[in-house]
């Protein structure tokens, strides 16, 4: 049992950097600002919803920029200038290199994220800070809170007792909450308990959906895609990828997790190929793995997946553009 004056403890200093960081927060004229992050370490879905809303954003004629903390955060530069990919996993980290697929967005890392939209923010008129509600250095004009439903609401519990960075309460600096995962069994606890706290909070809904397989190595459309598998990644809620993938239909024969962001070596692929194939895994695990020669990656297949907005779609929309 973890005392709970750890997490009070632990709560103490956060608040205390948290409130040095807003008294030197940075603001920009004539951009646009939206943070999208988590009361949770991650698992929440917010590549993908990103991902959406950046596309929505190029769609719109906005020139946006995703600015993340990158790799570990040692690293300060720009990823790609939106055509030219500038940087490697090693230095940029997964999520980074995953928002380079979506062609003529900006993504840049660094630690100091006004120091970043200042040397790469270049002509981008609005700007995405992946993972940002715990540091207020840049006044946003958004904060969307991600929260993934699928995790029981009486399981809540702050680090180091638990995975949330912050109380239930850090919601009242939020513009807006999106229940992830929403179609769980758990969703409507997690929204009855928001409600009940804070009346006036928007609170929107989502869902993970399986949007088919692809081949690491582009084998063209003729390859067969496999109804059978075994599926391993590394990142923040692994139940909910594999149960993704039963309810679309392929049969989970063996499951292998490793932890988030995981750094796979070799001796990890050779355990795979021994246990035998094919194998699913996530895009974001998929950029960890383009650096190994093709003869470990062969049986190793990619399940996409996006996200979509089942309730509020429309208003969340306008929250975030107008």
């Amino acid at each position: 049992m973890c005392p709970r004056f750890l997490s009070q403890i632990y709560l103490y200093f956060h608040h205390r950097k948290f409130r040095a960081r807003a008294r030197e927060a940075r603001s920009f004229a004539g951009r646009r600002i939206i943070s999208i992050g988590n009361l949770s370490m991650g698992g929440t879905g917010k590549t993908p919803l990103v991902e959406m809303l950046a596309r929505e954003a190029l769609k719109r004629g906005h020139r946006p920029m995703v600015v993340l903390r990158g790799y570990k955060g040692s690293t300060s530069g720009l990823v790609t200038d939106g055509q030219n990919v500038k940087m490697a996993f090693a230095e940029a980290g997964d999520e980074a290199m995953l928002f380079t697929q979506t062609p003529g967005l900006r993504v840049a890392v660094g630690r100091d994220r006004a120091s970043v939209i200042d040397q790469f923010g270049g002509d981008s008129t609005l700007i995405f800070l992946d993972d940002a509600f715990q540091n207020p250095s840049v006044k946003r004009q958004v904060d969307l809170v991600l929260i993934d439903a699928s995790i029981p609401e009486n399981k809540f519990r702050v680090f180091p007792c638990g995975k949330f960075r912050e109380g239930l309460e850090a919601l009242s600096r939020a513009s807006a909450v999106v229940l992830t995962r929403a179609d769980s069994k758990t969703a409507p606890e997690w929204k009855s308990r928001i409600q009940a706290s804070f009346p006036r909070l928007r609170v929107f809904e989502s869902t993970h959906e399986f949007a088919g397989l692809r081949p690491v190595l582009d084998r063209g459309p003729s390859a067969s895609r496999p109804v059978t598998a075994s599926a391993f990644c590394g990142i923040g809620n692994p139940g909910a990828f594999f149960r993704m993938l039963e309810s679309s239909g392929v049969k989970v024969q063996a499951r292998c997790e490793f932890a988030d962001h995981y750094a796979y070596a070799e001796k990890d692929l050779l355990m795979l190929r021994k246990r035998g194939g094919p194998w699913i895994t996530t895009a974001k695990d998929a950029v960890r793995l383009r650096h190994f020669p093709d003869e470990y990656l062969q049986a190793i297949w990619i399940a996409d997946m996006r996200l979509r907005i089942t309730v509020g779609s429309k208003d969340l929309i306008d929250l975030v553009f107008d």
